[in-house]
């Protein structure tokens, strides 16, 4: 009995004991949750602040290392964008030969023309070089020209390809014989409306010639099919610059003194 007994005690002793550790795992179990969340969420913060400082401190840093009219430029020089400067691509950039100089075109000239190639657009000047240099190559063979027949050309990303410039002349005929510089649009828009940066380049390109004296603050604006009879520049490209300023319709040969070069020249027209 006494053996039975003790053996009782111990076993109660025991599971007191288990109780007692578990009560005591338990509250263990109970308190660690609330400890690691502290932690965590210590860390959370700080990695946050850690974060907010970094960047505040790198657009801060970047404002005072960057002008405010700082140029951003590409990979591509003709897909450079200027705050207020346009980039004209000169000849050399695009051309197998050097620019050849014809006629030489009166300033300030009286008229600008414009057309169209009539052919597939482009963008930027890796995918422009190869048009630019086979429209130059068909003015060789079929016209006779020693150089492309537009004195500029625009793409659709609003890029302005030199031709033969401001200086020399081509061999249009019609309202202002040589007395007209011919700006191209690169495509086809018969059935296709000119990109606004088309139309933004234009703009800019009419003015710059203004400004540095080489078209007539006066000048006059024509399409291509009103010294030719010819689709070009298109339909959507007659609505676009149909309200600008100097926009001619009616009597555009009268009232307009056109120096004419003395050459006499007179190759087929383009």
């Amino acid at each position: 009995m006494r053996i039975s007994e003790t053996v009782r005690g111990q076993d109660k002793h025991a599971e007191t004991a288990l109780a007692e550790e578990g009560q005591e795992d338990n509250g263990i179990r109970r308190r660690r949750p609330v400890w690691v969340a502290a932690v965590m969420l210590a860390a959370s913060v700080i990695i946050i602040l850690a974060i907010l400082a970094g960047v505040l401190y790198f657009a801060d840093f970047s404002s005072i290392c960057e002008p405010d009219d700082a140029v951003e430029v590409s990979e591509d020089v003709s897909r450079t964008k200027y705050s207020s400067e346009r980039h004209i691509v000169p000849h050399s950039s695009w051309s197998l030969r050097p620019q050849r100089q014809g006629l030489q075109l009166a300033h300030p000239t009286p008229y600008v023309v414009v057309k169209h190639t009539a052919g597939g657009r482009c963008f930027g000047l890796s995918d422009c070089t190869p048009v630019l240099q086979a429209i130059q190559e068909l003015h060789w063979q079929m016209y006779d020209q020693p150089e492309i027949s537009y004195n500029f050309l625009i793409d659709s990303d609003g890029n302005i390809y030199e031709g033969r410039g401001w200086n020399s002349t081509n061999p249009s005929k019609g309202i202002g014989l040589r007395c007209n510089v011919d700006v191209a649009l690169i495509g086809n828009y018969v059935e296709r409306n000119m990109t606004k940066e088309m139309s933004s380049a234009l703009r800019w390109l009419l003015e710059k010639g203004v400004s540095t004296g080489m078209l007539a603050p006066d000048y006059r604006l024509l399409a291509h099919n009103q010294v030719k009879n010819t689709l070009s520049p298109g339909r959507w490209a007659l609505l676009e610059i149909a309200d600008w300023p100097h926009r001619c319709l009616e009597h555009c040969d009268q009232g307009v003194v056109c120096t004419q070069p003395a050459d006499s020249d007179d190759s087929p027209g383009h």
